[in-house]
């Protein structure tokens, strides 16, 4: 890829992270990047087709199972938590993405995004993945308790993190005490 394309994707990335995917701006974009809004048109050509691959990047990004390759001879349980960590530490790191990754899905109802399809054939993988390592759960329980560790540790943590923090006296942006709400969620989900 070339060096400016990557440096104006980059930047679009930094730019939703700090003023959030609603208030993006191609000017706004192009000051991080240090190249004038003229580049950004010749690359991209509008602002939607930036944000699309933008998009398409850090989805590819997120759900890259090179990432994820110690976890994958670990056993169901410790992988399925191995995975949810790693997930939710990115998406706590990259809030405003995340958040940009499910706006659709969550705010207007469209489960037909890239974010939704990217997610449900990552779900789907993660299952094959676990059975293969010997997971015995029955199909539909683990497809019920695979979709309720990420509703609540990808979604929760990672969307929303501290709105639990009073309530459950545990703050999810903590390393310790998001790991400990994920291993309490995985160890009651997949008692066997």
């Amino acid at each position: 890829m070339d060096g400016a394309k990557l440096r104006i994707l980059e930047a679009a990335i930094a730019a939703i992270e700090e003023y959030g995917f609603k208030n993006i701006t191609v000017r706004r974009i192009a000051a991080k990047a240090d190249v004038n809004v003229a580049a950004i048109n010749y690359y991209f050509r509008t602002k939607e087709q930036l944000l699309e691959q933008v998009i398409a990047l850090t989805l590819e990004n997120t759900f890259d199972w090179s990432d994820l390759a110690y976890a994958e001879s670990l056993p169901p349980k410790e992988m399925l938590f191995a995975v949810i960590d790693h997930l939710s530490r990115n998406a706590l790191n990259y809030p405003e993405i995340t958040r940009a990754h499910y706006f659709e899905a969550m705010v207007n109802g469209h489960t037909d995004t890239q974010a939704v399809t990217a997610l449900n054939g990552f779900m789907e993988t993660l299952l094959q993945k676990l059975r293969a390592n010997g997971c015995t759960i029955p199909e539909k329980t683990l497809r019920l308790t695979v979709t309720q560790v990420f509703m609540a540790g990808l979604f929760a943590v990672g969307v929303a993190p501290a709105m639990f923090d009073a309530f459950s006296g545990i703050q999810m942006a903590n390393d310790g005490d998001r790991r400990q709400f994920l291993r309490h969620l995985i160890d009651c989900l997949m008692a066997e």
